[in-house]
């Protein structure tokens, strides 16, 4: 059985979310690489005042945000 995947950006699930948000603690502050659950491709992280999102390098695949206060 093979799985097709829409190339329109999907919410990511509950266990995903937990996942990149977890992946931004790893990335920020213990600099590890961490890899899309999703893909396998390169999670990259931005932090922007007190806020910050981490995402996949595909653009279309999989990203989470966080704002502060």
């Amino acid at each position: 059985m093979e799985l097709t995947m829409s190339r329109q950006k999907l919410k990511p699930t509950r266990d995903e979310a937990s996942f990149l948000i977890d992946a931004a603690k790893r990335i920020a502050w213990y600099s590890e690489d961490v890899f899309c659950p999703r893909c396998g491709e390169l999670l990259t992280y931005t932090e922007i005042g007190n806020s910050f999102t981490v995402a996949c390098s595909d653009e279309m695949c999989i990203s989470a945000g966080c704002r502060g206060i």
